[in-house]
């Protein structure tokens, strides 16, 4: 025999062999207790080899007659130690799953043979057991669940819905173990339902910033290093391009003026260096190379992921349209009225003049002088009533 075995019979060891000897030699009193018990109870202890070494033992005792019982010895010290590891492997694999954002299913061939508490979760059951008895492929489309099954390792986006009825988007992965052992598919399901949501969120509030800053009156320049990434639809039509094609990557300082193009890319580095440059109003030049009054305000973003400098340019052309405008108004107000304070003056001096008339006609005409009046060519104007 392999195992260690011997025949106890009247309180004396009649027979045993090598193996068996090795553990009497080893002095083990509390197995030596058992084999002289009449108790078939069997044996499981740890003893000590010759060699020093502990040994998982396990005994059993089977009765040949009324006197004599065999009994044997198996040593399994390397079935322990196997069922310790895989012990602490069920553990880390249950922590492991456990603690994931994922679901994680278990199938062999249509069955599922085990999940962890995620996928519990995302497919809406109160118990694990819930889910193994109704199994997964149900919550899938015939063509969906046919999609994971030929492209193993893809990733899949679906939505579904779970056991309570409420939809979800989850992302999907089937893979498979190796087929001469076990034949077991791993179904991996993460719930993004949350990011799904998130993402159209954020598509929307782009699309809205977009059309903002598309549809703005005020120009708008995303520069990269001194080059222009980006123009919006005000300032191609400021500097008269048709659309940003024709500026793309072209040197911002190169639609300025000359006198402006060192202010420009002074501002630009300290808008790099966290700094935040003051308005400042300058003069850009277009496609027809004619000048504009502009004014620009500069401030760090980020573009493509670089950091880049955002550049609103306001176009002054307007303004200086209204200060000119204000300016003839304001003219023409204080024209209307010194015309009206010369009118005042004007009637004024009328009324005098007429009343200074009547006054020297009066003295003329009653005068008991002759008073005659002739022009410069000599001809009779005027004459009193002592004249006639």
């Amino acid at each position: 025999l392999n195992d260690a075995a011997a025949v106890y019979q009247d309180g004396v060891i009649c027979a045993s062999n090598d193996a068996f000897n090795t553990y009497l030699d080893s002095g083990h009193s509390a197995l030596f207790e058992w084999v002289k018990n009449n108790e078939s109870t069997p044996f499981q202890g740890v003893v000590k080899d010759l060699d020093g070494n502990h040994r998982a033992i396990h005994g059993l005792k089977s009765k040949l007659n009324d006197n004599t019982t065999l009994c044997t010895l198996q040593d399994v010290t390397e079935l322990e130690v196997l069922k310790e590891v895989q012990t602490i492997n069920q553990n880390k694999f249950k922590a492991l799953s456990n603690g994931t954002m994922e679901g994680i299913a278990l199938f062999s061939g249509d069955e599922v043979v085990d999940v962890n508490e995620r996928m519990v979760q995302i497919t809406g059951f109160d118990e694990a057991n819930e889910l193994i008895k109704n199994g997964l492929k149900g919550f899938f489309k015939a063509r969906d669940w046919k999609r994971l099954s030929t492209r193993l390792n893809e990733v899949f986006d679906f939505e579904i819905e779970n056991s309570k009825g409420i939809k979800i988007n989850i992302e999907a992965q089937l893979t498979s173990t190796n087929k001469e052992t076990d034949n077991l598919q791993a179904l991996v399901m993460l719930d993004v339902t949350e990011k799904k949501r998130i993402e159209h969120d954020l598509l929307q509030t782009k699309e809205r910033f977009r059309l903002l800053v598309e549809s703005s009156p005020i120009g708008l320049f995303l520069v990269v290093k001194n080059k222009i990434r980006y123009i919006n639809q005000a300032a191609s039509s400021l500097l008269g391009f048709e659309d940003e094609e024709e500026v793309y990557n072209q040197d911002i300082s190169s639609l300025f003026m000359d006198s402006d193009r060192q202010r420009v890319l002074e501002d630009m580095e300290a808008v790099y260096k966290g700094e935040k440059p003051p308005y400042i109003e300058l003069s850009m030049r277009g496609l027809n190379t004619q000048a504009k009054a502009v004014g620009i305000q500069m401030g760090l973003t980020f573009y493509d992921q670089k950091p880049a400098v955002q550049i609103t340019v306001s176009d002054l052309s307007t303004r200086m349209m209204l200060v000119r405008e204000q300016m003839r108004a304001s003219s023409a107000e204080e024209a209307n009225a010194l015309l009206k304070e010369e009118i005042k003056r004007h009637k004024k001096t009328q009324i005098q003049l007429k009343e200074a008339e009547r006054l020297n006609g009066s003295i003329v005409e009653s005068s008991i002088d002759m008073i005659v009046g002739f022009d410069i060519n000599g001809n009779l104007i005027q004459f009193n009533h002592a004249a006639s």
